[in-house]
């Protein structure tokens, strides 16, 4: 958290800035129009997509609609998912953080940066998360690139990562519960800021942030970092330095007076970053070379269901838990039958996917661009029940119905049983992975480097405090 002095320290005070750059006075730097636009606009659009859900969580259907899905990332007629991921959030938690860091650091870099400017290094942040996540989520595999993404969380990330060039000195105040003992502490904003962005890198690397875009929040930071040597307003970043300089105290942000003219960003600082930073653009580099020479095709069903599960004793059955469950299947096409080569998903789901796919009701030639009512029933109460419309390669590209399956018998007369009240199966269209991969990948190995020029080089010239 920020904290500083405010306009009290100014009003107790006034120093003359030089009107030789600009004109410019604490007025027109110290603003927030956008930040405040920019969260109105979320808060607006999370009312409106949650209130079926009582305000706690964003419906299903509008992260579906808007989300950012990267096997998609290439099709005209879904680009707009782009923009409208950056204003979804998956619940109250979600967009309460978000919102709460984009006030925290947005101010600051807004007023350093003008309204204008700010906007875009925010939506050009968005865009950057996006290519980021797209070639990173191959490290889990081909599968993972239908799972959508919302939130903005990457845009945020390119207003952290300007945040540390800018204002590397500024004392941040932060607090973590340690059982259920608040702990607080202050630091700098450049130890806080590069544990933050070295959590999201190494979380992504050992996997532990599945549910989490975290390579995404990793690549916004980079972009901000690297765009900000294309947008800051560097007359205005002098008028702020000098402002600083002469003892005046922003109420966005707060600094030591000894820490002015010090370098604020320490070598080991930048080793560290810089560690990171490289191991990115190899790691993009990489996905580069693995896949640019593959030649096959890549299908990925995505199946989302309402499911309920029971415990069966005899004639009569329990309920004993269920809720929303989804699951993955990536298929690999190259002149031959459909091979499938990893799955995602909950356990239930996923199992369900690839009974179906087992029994041939996924992938059938004879009925390519055909729609069939499927009805599959047995003696002991498993059925089936689904219209699936297939593609003019026998792939199901829909299918939406129910289903009731034994899953674990312990007994004859006892079982857990699942019920898919209701399931929607989509397929994401044939990608091509090496078209998918080369832009990307360039894109996001040279914002890496860009940023890395940032840090060792042009922090220098950007930072004010």
């Amino acid at each position: 958290m920020s904290r500083g002095a405010g306009l009290r320290s100014f009003c107790r005070s006034i120093i003359p800035v030089d009107t030789g750059h600009g004109g410019y006075d604490l007025l027109r730097l110290h603003t927030r129009k956008a930040t405040l636009i920019i969260i109105g606009i979320n808060v607006v659009v999370y009312l409106f997509t949650s209130f079926r859900n009582f305000f706690v969580s964003t419906a299903d259907f509008f992260v579906s609609l808007g989300g950012f899905i990267p096997a998609l990332a290439l099709r005209l007629d879904q680009a707009y998912r782009y923009a409208t991921s950056m204003f979804i959030h998956a619940d109250i938690f979600h967009i309460f953080f978000n919102m709460y860091f984009l006030y925290i650091f947005g101010k600051g870099v807004e007023s350093a940066l003008g309204s204008k400017r700010f906007l875009v290094l925010y939506f050009v942040s968005g865009l950057g998360a996006s290519v980021f996540h797209t070639i990173f989520s191959l490290l889990q595999g081909v599968e993972a690139l239908a799972i959508p993404a919302v939130g903005a969380s990457g845009a945020i990330s390119g207003v952290l990562g300007a945040y540390m060039i800018l204002y590397p000195g500024t004392a941040l105040s932060a607090c973590f519960f340690y059982f259920f003992f608040p702990v607080c502490f202050t630091t700098k904003a450049v130890y806080f800021l590069l544990f933050w962005f070295a959590t999201q890198v190494i979380y992504g690397y050992a996997r532990m942030g599945l549910s989490v875009a975290v390579f995404a929040h990793a690549g916004g930071f980079l972009t901000g970092m690297a765009l900000l040597a294309l947008v800051a307003n560097r007359d205005r970043i002098e008028v702020l330095r000098a402002m600083a300089r002469s003892g005046v105290f922003f109420d966005f942000i707060a600094y030591s007076y000894e820490d002015i003219y010090g370098p604020s960003i320490s070598p080991l600082a930048k080793l560290v970053a810089g560690v990171m930073i490289v191991a990115m653009a190899l790691t993009s580099l990489g996905l580069f070379l693995n896949y640019y020479g593959d030649p096959s095709s890549y299908n990925i069903l995505y199946m989302e269901a309402d499911t309920v599960l029971y415990r069966g004793i005899g004639g009569y059955r329990a309920a004993i838990g269920g809720g929303e469950g989804y699951a993955l299947m990536a298929l690999r096409i190259l002149e031959k039958e459909p091979e499938v080569i990893g799955t995602l998903g909950d356990t239930y789901t996923q199992t369900f996917l690839k009974w179906l796919w087992d029994k041939g009701y996924l992938y059938s030639l004879s009925k390519a661009g055909r729609s069939t009512e499927v009805k599959y029933e047995t003696p002991e109460g498993t059925f089936v029940q689904a219209l699936i419309r297939y593609d003019e390669h026998g792939i199901a590209a829909e299918a939406e119905g129910k289903a009731y399956l034994k899953i674990l018998s312990r007994t004859g007369f006892t079982g857990i049983y699942i019920e898919f009240t209701w399931f929607r199966l989509s397929s994401s269209g044939y990608v091509e992975l090496r078209r998918l991969v080369a832009p990307f990948s360039l894109i996001t190995t040279f914002l890496c480097i860009a940023a890395l020029l940032v840090l060792l080089a042009g922090h220098s010239v950007l930072e004010i405090v």
